[in-house]
C-alpha cells in the first residue's frame, strides 16, 4: 500500500474560486494487484466539485458556469506539488521550481497510447510511466479546454506478470472520477495526459512527454463472450473458459459465463460463437491435452438465457449465426462432406436442416447483418497436426487462403465470387467479419509466408486489413496494427456503427502479443507461444513452461521458454462510405487495452452480440463460494433446481432436461 500524497481536482468552469476539502486514501493501480484503493478519495473530490458547481455527474453537463470553483482534496501530511495550490487558498501554491537539467530526469509515459479514441463508458484507463532518475512525487495531468485534473503522489511501482521489476509507476482514478472526465470530454478535444517530476528536495521539475486521448461521442454499446485462460499443472493455456462483459455496466467486471474448474473436471470451454442478438452461443469442450485437433473437441448449443443445452452435439468448426439466431452456418471442421459444403444448423434444436454446396472446402465463415451474404475463406491447403499438408486436416490450420461472398437466398447459397484472390502462395487471407450495414470486411492477412509459416492460427505475422464488399483494393490498418509480429489475430467489430465527429465509426475487438504498458510483457526475444503447446508450429510440444519462468527451474526473467499471453485490445475503425477505406485510406485508430481482463491470463476470442439477455448473469458462487451480489438471485449449483422461477445455473453448470444444473460436458 502507498500513502496517497494529494489528489487535486480543478474543473475549471470560470473564475478561479477556491473550495477545499480533506480526505484519506491509498493511491494503487486497480485490477492489477500492485497498489491500494484510490476511491474514497477521488469520490470524496467528485462529491465537492458536484455541490459547489453544479456538475451533473449523469450528463458530466456544467451547469451555472460562471461561478467557477477550484477543488483541492489533500491528504495529511503529504507534500503539495510545487506550483499547485492544493489548499484552495490561492495563496498555496508557490514558485515552480525552474526545470530538471539532469540526464534521465524526465519521466517517460508508457500507457495510454497516443492519440488513442476511447468509448467514454470504457473503463478506467491507467496511466503508466518510468519516473525518471531521483524522482519521488508526481503530478499526472489531464488538461484541455474544459479541463484540468491534477492527481499528485508518489510512485506505485509495477510488477510485470512474470514478476520482474520494471521500474515504473502505475496510477488509477477512480471509476467515478474517470466517469466524469469521459463525459465532460465525449465528442470533445483531444485530453493531454503529461507527467511531472520532483526529486525529493524538490529543486527542479521534471516534465515528460505529452500523450493525446480522445472520448468517442457515444457509449459503446453491446457484450463480449471471450476465452479466457486457467492455469492446470502449473502451465497456462492447457485449458480455459469463456468470460462475459458487459459495456451496459462499466460498474461490472467480467464474469465467468462457461467456466473452467476442478468442478469440470479442468476441462476446456472455448471454440465459441455468439449470436447478434445474444439468444445462442455454441461452445466446444475439450480435456486439458494441450491440443487443438477435432477429434477429442465436442461441440454444444446452449440457450444463454436459460443456460440450457440442445441434445445433439454439432459438428466442430467455425460458425456463424443467422441475425435471428434461426440458423446456424458450420463449415466442415475435418473436411469429410464430399462434394464441399457447409452445415445448416437449426439454431435452437441443434440438429442438422441441410448442408449448402461450395465449390472447394471453404472455412471462417460469416453471416451479415442483414443475412443476405455470408463472406469466407476458401484455402488451398489444411495442415496436420504435424505441419503436413492433408486435404481432409481440420480446418483451424491452413494457409494461402482467398476471401469469397456468397449471397443468401434464406434458403440456399448462391455462387461463391471471389472478394479478394491471394496473388501468391506466400499470402493467406483469413477470419473475415462484415461491419454493421455490410459496407465492409475486416480481416486477418499474412503476407511472405507460405506453410506452416503462414497458417491461419495465431500466427505473429498476422495483420488487420479491412475492404470494401463492393470490391477495390484491401487496406492495411496500420494504426491499429502498430507494428509487425504482434500476432494480430481474431478481429470482430462491435454490432453497431456509431456517429463520431462527423464520421461513421465501428469498434473492433482483437488479440495480440503486443506489450500491455508495463504490465504485459511481450515482445521479449525469450518469448514463445505456449497456447495450444501442441501444433503444428510447435509439433513437439515442447512449449509447456509456465507464466512465471521460475517453474521452469529458471529464475531470471530472460528464461527461454516463458510463455507470451495474448490480450484483447479494441480500436475504432471509420467506416464512411466514400474518402476513407473505400479511397484506400488507413481510418484506423490505435488500440487499447480492455480493462476488465485478468491481466495474468492469456485472452482472446471476444464475440460480439447485442447485449446480454435479462442482464441477471450467473455468479460463479457455486464454484468457489465467493461473495454473492444481494440484488441478483443467487445461482444454482449442482442438483439445484433452474427454469422456470429457478435462479439460473452457476458458470460451472448448465440446466438439464430433468431440471437440475448439472455439471457442464
Amino acid at each position: 500500500m502507498k500513502e496517497t500524497c494529494a489528489v487535486v481536482l480543478v474543473l475549471l468552469v470560470g473564475p478561479a474560486l477556491a473550495s477545499g476539502c480533506s480526505c484519506s486514501g491509498n493511491v494503487g493501480t486497480e485490477g492489477h494487484d500492485s497498489g491500494g484503493d484510490v476511491g474514497a478519495l477521488a469520490d470524496s473530490a467528485l462529491d465537492g466539485a458536484r455541490d459547489d458547481t453544479g456538475v451533473t455527474m449523469d450528463s458530466g453537463a456544467l451547469v451555472d458556469a460562471s461561478r467557477g470553483s477550484v477543488h483541492v482534496a489533500t491528504c495529511p501530511g503529504c507534500p503539495c506539488f510545487p506550483g499547485t495550490d492544493c489548499t484552495g487558498s490561492a495563496n498555496d501554491a508557490g514558485t515552480t521550481p525552474p526545470a530538471c537539467t539532469a540526464s534521465g530526469s524526465s519521466p517517460v509515459l508508457v500507457y495510454p497510447p497516443d492519440q488513442v479514441l476511447l468509448p467514454p463508458n470504457t473503463g478506467v484507463v491507467e496511466v503508466q510511466f518510468l519516473p525518471g532518475a531521483g524522482n519521488t512525487l508526481f503530478e499526472i495531468d489531464f488538461a484541455n479546454v474544459a479541463t484540468d485534473v491534477r492527481l499528485i503522489t508518489t510512485c506505485n511501482d509495477i510488477t510485470n506478470t512474470r514478476g520482474g521489476a520494471t521500474g515504473g509507476c502505475g496510477f488509477v482514478v477512480s471509476p467515478t472520477q474517470w466517469a466524469w472526465i469521459a463525459d465532460v470530454n465525449r465528442g470533445g478535444a483531444p485530453l493531454h495526459v503529461t507527467v511531472r517530476a520532483v526529486p525529493a528536495d524538490a529543486s527542479c521539475v521534471a516534465t515528460s512527454d505529452t500523450r493525446d486521448i480522445s472520448f468517442a461521442t457515444e457509449d459503446v454499446v453491446g457484450a463480449v463472450y471471450y476465452w479466457q485462460s486457467v492455469t492446470v499443472g502449473g502451465v497456462p493455456g492447457r485449458a480455459g473458459g469463456i468470460y462475459r462483459f458487459d459495456f451496459g455496466r462499466t460498474d461490472e467486471v467480467a464474469e465467468p459465463f462457461l467456466e473452467s474448474s476442478a468442478t469440470t473436471g479442468n476441462r476446456c470451454y472455448g471454440c465459441h460463437f455468439v449470436s447478434r442478438d445474444g439468444l445462442r452461443i455454441s461452445y466446444g469442450s475439450d480435456d486439458p491435452d494441450s491440443d487443438d485437433e477435432y477429434g477429442d473437441l465436442f461441440s454444444y448449443l446452449m440457450d444463454i438465457s436459460t443456460r440450457s443445452i440442445a441434445t445433439p452435439r454439432i459438428p466442430p468448426g467455425f460458425r456463424t449465426f443467422s441475425s435471428d439466431h434461426s440458423s446456424m452456418l458450420d463449415s466442415d471442421g475435418p473436411g469429410g462432406t464430399v462434394p464441399p459444403a457447409m452445415f445448416r444448423i437449426d439454431g435452437t434444436l441443434g440438429t442438422t436442416l441441410d448442408r449448402p454446396r461450395t465449390v472447394a472446402r471453404v472455412t471462417h465463415p460469416d453471416w451479415s447483418d442483414d443475412d443476405s451474404r455470408v463472406v469466407f475463406a476458401q484455402p488451398a491447403s489444411f495442415l496436420d497436426s504435424h505441419g503436413a499438408v492433408a486435404p481432409t486436416a481440420d480446418d483451424d490450420h491452413f494457409f494461402n487462403a482467398s476471401l469469397y461472398m456468397a449471397a443468401w437466398s434464406g434458403s440456399a447459397l448462391g455462387t461463391p465470387a471471389p472478394l479478394l484472390m491471394a496473388a501468391s502462395v506466400n499470402e493467406n487471407n483469413f477470419y473475415p467479419a462484415f461491419t454493421p450495414g455490410g459496407g465492409f470486411v475486416v480481416f486477418d492477412r499474412v503476407l511472405g509466408h507460405t506453410g506452416v509459416a503462414g497458417d491461419a492460427y495465431s500466427n505473429p505475422a498476422a495483420r488487420i486489413w479491412a475492404m470494401p464488399t463492393s470490391g477495390g483494393t484491401p487496406v492495411d490498418l496500420a494504426t491499429l496494427n502498430m507494428g509487425d509480429g504482434l500476432t494480430n489475430s481474431w478481429p470482430r467489430m462491435s454490432p453497431f456503427a456509431q456517429a463520431d465527429r462527423g464520421h461513421q465509426i465501428i469498434w473492433v475487438t482483437f488479440s495480440s502479443t503486443r506489450d500491455y504498458g508495463l504490465h504485459v510483457v511481450n515482445q521479449d526475444a525469450h518469448g514463445v507461444s505456449c497456447y495450444p503447446p501442441e501444433s503444428p508450429e510447435n509439433p513437439a510440444t515442447s512449449h509447456s513452461c509456465s507464466l512465471v519462468p521460475a517453474t521452469c527451474s529458471c529464475t531470471s526473467t530472460t528464461c527461454p521458454d516463458f510463455c507470451v499471453q495474448p490480450q484483447i485490445w479494441m480500436a475504432a475503425i471509420e467506416i464512411d462510405a466514400a474518402g476513407g477505406i473505400s479511397a484506400g485510406r488507413d481510418t484506423s485508430h490505435p488500440a487499447f487495452w480492455l480493462p476488465f481482463q485478468e491481466v495474468t491470463a492469456h485472452n482472446h476470442i471476444a464475440q460480439w452480440a447485442t447485449g446480454i439477455p435479462g442482464r441477471t448473469p450467473p455468479s460463479d458462487a457455486g464454484v468457489d463460494a465467493g461473495p454473492v451480489d444481494a440484488s441478483r438471485p443467487t445461482c444454482g449449483g449442482a442438483g439445484d433446481r433452474c427454469g422456470a422461477g429457478a435462479p439460473l445455473c452457476c458458470a460451472a453448470y448448465y440446466c438439464s432436461a430433468a431440471g437440475t444444473c448439472a455439471t457442464l460436458m
